[in-house]
């Protein structure tokens, strides 16, 4: 027999916390193929999990880290460093495009803080150990939640609801 190595049943007593972890599997499901090598999204999932059943990181901010991270091990890194249509560096004031991947400088966009577009950079080129060591004010979570769904939605191509629990709610 088997032993439980850790036990998230913790998640389960909150239901905010519930739709996140449905939500993560979800989206986690879709984008990793059958019978292909996931031990890098498999990790990601644990830990977002982890995390969620035990420390107390504000649910917007831990699903717009899952999310990015996500979609760049799936190789949707978004471009952060420069505008995706001219390749202009990045300078404070571009926008962020979902449909584009990243940072715009010649067309419209999303506006983008500086703290969220860091905060971005981050969580895509971070070591994995330091993933969820950052902090972020409300504005920049809420700022940061938004893109990371609709990047999430446009880059997978399907409406993911589960999240939509915690739309307006302030943590």
């Amino acid at each position: 027999g088997g032993s439980i190595l850790y036990d998230f049943s913790s998640i389960s007593k909150d239901l905010d916390s519930l739709y996140c972890a449905s939500h993560y599997i979800e989206v986690a499901s879709a984008v990793i193929m059958e019978d292909s090598p996931a031990d890098e999204h498999m990790q990601l999932l644990l830990n977002t999990l982890y995390v969620l059943s035990g420390e107390k990181m504000n649910l917007k901010l831990l699903s717009s880290v899952f999310e990015m991270r996500l979609l760049s091990i799936e190789g949707y890194t978004p471009c952060m460093d420069s505008c995706v249509i001219c390749g202009k560096t990045y300078v404070s004031g571009m926008r962020f495009s979902c449909e584009e991947g990243g940072m715009i400088c010649c067309r419209t966009g999303m506006e983008i803080s500086d703290s969220v577009a860091e905060a971005i950079r981050h969580i895509i080129n971070c070591e994995s150990k330091r993933l969820f060591s950052f902090k972020a004010s409300e504005a920049v979570t809420e700022q940061l939640f938004l893109i990371s769904r609709y990047y999430t939605d446009i880059t997978i191509g399907q409406k993911f609801k589960k999240l939509d629990i915690l739309q307006g709610k302030v943590q």
